[in-house]
């Protein structure tokens, strides 16, 4: 029995270094596709999104506040082609979270309105 048990935590081992692996691998990627997308990944906020504007056309297009304080912007180009998330801090820096393509509109439902 201990033998089996055994077995079954070696394979959870196996399972958690491969998703680690993949995750790093992911990790790196994004990171990869940041630098080359929006140059460095912190700016003061001016400086970041007239970059997005003058490089990709990007104008803000969703805005949200964490609890934690911070300001979480979406900006887009106008067909939606290109879209980048960036958390501006309470200290001031203002970040790329993620950037991606194909950024589309959806209806905003109402808090009592059906779940999506």
């Amino acid at each position: 029995m201990s033998h089996t048990i055994m077995r079954q935590h070696d394979r959870i081992a196996v399972a958690m270094r491969v998703f680690g692996a993949v995750g790093l691998a992911f990790a790196l990627l994004l990171n990869a596709s940041f630098a080359a997308r929006a140059g460095p990944l912190c700016l003061n906020h001016g400086d970041l999104t007239e970059r997005l504007r003058d490089q990709y056309a990007e104008r803000r297009v969703a805005i949200a506040t964490t609890a934690t304080g911070s300001l979480v912007e979406v900006f887009s180009s106008p067909d939606g082609a290109t879209w980048t998330m960036v958390v501006t801090l309470v200290d001031g820096r203002s970040c790329v979270l993620i950037a991606g393509e194909n950024w589309m509109e959806t209806q905003q439902v109402a808090a009592d309105g059906p779940g999506v």
